[in-house]
């Protein structure tokens, strides 16, 4: 889920496991777990890895 406004943060399933382990309850404000440092993938994005 995009969080505020700039710059864009997310906040995804997994972030909140870990949120409720470091002792943060459902009322906590979820841009404390928002991550800021996002890579955008779009359906034209190429990876520059190899897989095996």
């Amino acid at each position: 889920m995009l969080v505020g406004e700039e710059p864009p943060r997310v906040v995804t399933e997994h972030d909140l496991p870990g949120a409720l382990a470091a002792g943060m309850g459902v009322e906590a404000p979820v841009e404390r777990i928002a991550s800021s440092d996002v890579i955008w993938a779009t359906a034209t994005t190429r990876s520059l890895m190899r897989w095996p």
